[in-house]
C-alpha cells in the first residue's frame, strides 16, 4: 500500500469512528428525553393522585363533623 493509501483508510476509519460516536451520543440524549418525559408524567400523575387524596380527605372530614 502506498503512504497516500494508508492516509486515506486511516481518514475512512476515523471518520466512521466519529460518526459511530455521533450516533451513540444521539441515542444517549434521545434515551435522557424519553426519561425527562417519563418523568414529567410520573410527576404529574403523582400531583393529580395528591389532589385526589386530598378531596377524598376532605369529604372524610365533613362527613366525620356530620356524624359529631
Amino acid at each position: 500500500m502506498s503512504t497516500t493509501s494508508i492516509e486515506l483508510v486511516r481518514e475512512q476509519h476515523a471518520a466512521r469512528r466519529s460518526e459511530a460516536e455521533q450516533c451513540r451520543r444521539a441515542g444517549r440524549v434521545a434515551a435522557a428525553q424519553r426519561l425527562q418525559r417519563r418523568a414529567e408524567r410520573l410527576s404529574q400523575r403523582a400531583e393529580r393522585v395528591t389532589a385526589r387524596a386530598e378531596r377524598a380527605a376532605s369529604r372524610a372530614r365533613v362527613a366525620v363533623a356530620q356524624v359529631l
